[in-house]
Order: C-alpha cells, then sequence, then structure tokens
C-alpha cells in the first residue's frame, strides 16, 4: 500500500521519501524553506495584487489603442469620401 502511494504522490513527495534514504535530509529541508521563502516574498510584495493592476492598465490602454485607430479610419474615411464628392462636383 505504502509504494502504491508513493507510485501516485506528486514529485515532491517523492523527493521528501527519497532523499532521506540518500542521506539527503538537508535538502527536504533547504527545500521546504525556499517554498516557505518563496510564499512569503509573494505574500510581502503584492506580487498578485500588482499583476491585477498591470492587467487592468494594458486592457486600458490597448482600448485606447483600439479607439484611436478607429478614430483614424474614420478621419481617412472621411476625407476619402469628400474628395469623391468634390471630384463628381467637378464632372
Amino acid at each position: 500500500m505504502k509504494f502504491a502511494a508513493f507510485v501516485h504522490g506528486t514529485k515532491g513527495d517523492k523527493y521528501s521519501a527519497l532523499l532521506p534514504l540518500l542521506g539527503l535530509d538537508e535538502l527536504v529541508n533547504a527545500a521546504e524553506n525556499l517554498r516557505q521563502l518563496a510564499k512569503s516574498i509573494e505574500t510581502n510584495s503584492k506580487i498578485k495584487e500588482t499583476k491585477a493592476v498591470l492587467k487592468i492598465a494594458d486592457t486600458k490602454r490597448k482600448k485606447s489603442s483600439i479607439q484611436q485607430m478607429m478614430t483614424k479610419s474614420l478621419k481617412k474615411l472621411r476625407n476619402f469620401t469628400h474628395n469623391i464628392a468634390l471630384i463628381k462636383a467637378k464632372r
């Protein structure tokens, strides 16, 4: 039964089971310390909140770019139709 649990366990569980057998207990502790450190850094640096703010800003930027492109296209279309009207008026 323990072997089945090992086979179906996560990669981290497998390392945690094998490293002590190889005399590398310190690596298990170091890995856990690194996981805790990464979690602490993520919490303290507000990475998730910053990513959310950046995503909103990027969406606004893209929307603004599309609006500017549409405005320019509309102006070109107006100029084009105006020029056609002028050509027709000269005939």
